[in-house]
């Protein structure tokens, strides 16, 4: 039912153009040329952003511009995962090139190449404090 709705509506569509215009741009696509590109305008470059990254990287492997140093922010640890600048990682993953090796109950320790960072929790948070009141 739903195709026949569409053919219906293909067919009418179709009657609504008048019928030499119609051949008159079928014929000047078939003169076309198969690969002819002139008449495109491209309005943007696709490979902007890669030049903009190569001249990035030729500017700090020149010692122009120096890297940005990330601090990392070690909030707590939980059934083995780490939530470090407000998302949770676990053991294997990368954060900022470092790799996380190890989890301890306090502390993390990241890995990239020889360098070693260990995280610690800043302070032990008391989300509850508890206090019996002694009679």
């Amino acid at each position: 039912m739903r195709y026949i709705v569409y053919i219906l509506l293909f067919c009418i569509g179709l009657s609504a153009f008048p019928l030499k215009s119609l051949q008159s741009k079928i014929e000047i696509l078939k003169n076309r040329k198969k690969y002819e590109f002139k008449d495109i305008n491209v309005t943007y470059d696709p490979f902007f952003k890669a030049a903009k990254i190569i001249s990035l990287k030729k500017k700090i492997s020149n010692g122009t511009i120096k890297p940005i140093k990330v601090r990392f922010v070690l909030l707590t640890v939980l059934n083995h995962k780490a939530f470090i600048n407000n998302q949770w990682y676990k053991k294997g993953e990368k954060i900022y090139g470092f790799k996380i090796v190890k989890i301890y109950s306090d502390k993390v320790i990241l890995q990239k190449r020889k360098k070693k960072v260990i995280l610690k929790i800043r302070q032990k948070r008391k989300i509850l404090n508890i206090v019996e009141k002694r009679k």
